[in-house]
């Protein structure tokens, strides 16, 4: 249990680091950018919009990664598979 805490410990100061941060602020936006992608009738609307406030006043670095800059390295990635697949 005591490993358990050390690590809870290590993770919280590894967040407050600026790479924890921008971490952080990154997985939120390609999250909320995979959610609004999804058929508004099943769209999570308010746990996007709870992203957004965690984004836009604890995370701020991650709009580093601009939505256009996601949707380009999706495109990329489709792409690839797409030459993969033959």
């Amino acid at each position: 249990m005591e490993e358990n805490n050390d690590m809870r410990e290590v993770a919280a100061h590894f967040l407050r680091t600026n790479r924890g941060q921008y971490i952080m602020g990154q997985a939120l936006s390609v999250a909320i950018n995979s959610m609004n992608k999804v058929a508004h009738s099943r769209r999570e609307t308010s746990n996007i919009e709870d992203m957004q406030f965690l984004l836009d006043h604890l995370f701020p670095m991650g709009k580093l990664a601009t939505l256009k800059e996601i949707d380009d390295l999706e495109k990329q990635l489709r792409m690839a598979l797409e030459m993969d697949d033959g």
